[in-house]
């Protein structure tokens, strides 16, 4: 053989671009290999991110908070009755300070249309002003043997008013729900007319009755 046979045969030129099939599947798998960690690291960083806005936000607005002076005046105030209140300031807000309470005791009528077979037994009280204490129990003159006991008088007619007043009402009306807020309404309306009728000195428009309370309600 000659020596041009034998010289091996010239190998093609590789051309930009081409890729082996042999090399293909390990450059894809490389990338594939790489995903997975990138996405990950991407993931932490949106969530510290999220995270670190949140913070600040909150952050801000508890500072916000703790120096805006209506915020701090509204917080001093609401301390200040707490701590009046644990040292029993107990008249602020209490609409029975300065009232006087009168009780008027049991009331007792036959109830309407029952034709005297049933009867309403009810207790009352009344507050009122402390001026006008004296309109309704007004001061016994003393008989020189110690303390004057207290005038009945008034007190009394306020009783048989009521007592009148509560033989309007059947059975079926003693027996509803807000009876205690009807029979407290009505006492007020004849109380009133009452003492005014006894003190014509007093505006019309004067209320003596402060709060009334009808309590223990019993029909028999």
């Amino acid at each position: 053989m000659s020596e041009e046979a034998v010289k091996e045969a010239p190998k093609p030129e590789a051309k930009p671009g081409d890729k082996s099939k042999a090399g293909a599947p390990a450059e894809g798998a490389g990338k594939g290999g790489m995903m997975g960690p990138l996405a990950a690291v991407v993931l932490l960083v949106g969530l510290g991110v999220g995270v670190g806005m949140y913070l600040g936000s909150t952050l801000a607005a508890a500072q916000a908070a703790g120096t805006d002076p209506a915020v701090i005046a509204k917080a001093d105030a609401h301390a200040a009755d707490a701590h009046g209140g644990a040292h029993g300031d107990g008249a602020k807000g209490n609409s029975l300070a300065g009232l006087h309470e009168i009780n008027l005791n049991d009331l007792v009528a036959n109830i309407r249309n029952k034709d005297g077979r049933r009867y309403v037994k009810v207790s009352c009280a009344i507050w009122v002003a402390h001026e006008d204490v004296e309109k309704i129990v007004p001061p016994a003159a003393g008989d020189g043997h110690g303390a004057a006991a207290e005038n009945e008088t008034i007190k009394r007619i306020l009783r048989m008013k009521l007592e009148e007043h509560l033989r309007t009402y059947d059975l079926e009306e003693l027996t509803t729900p807000h009876i205690d807020a009807q029979l407290q309404a009505g006492f007020r309306e004849k109380i009133e007319k009452e003492l005014h009728a006894i003190y014509t000195d007093v505006g019309a428009d004067y209320r003596f009755v402060r709060r009334v309370v009808a309590y223990g309600l019993l029909v028999q």
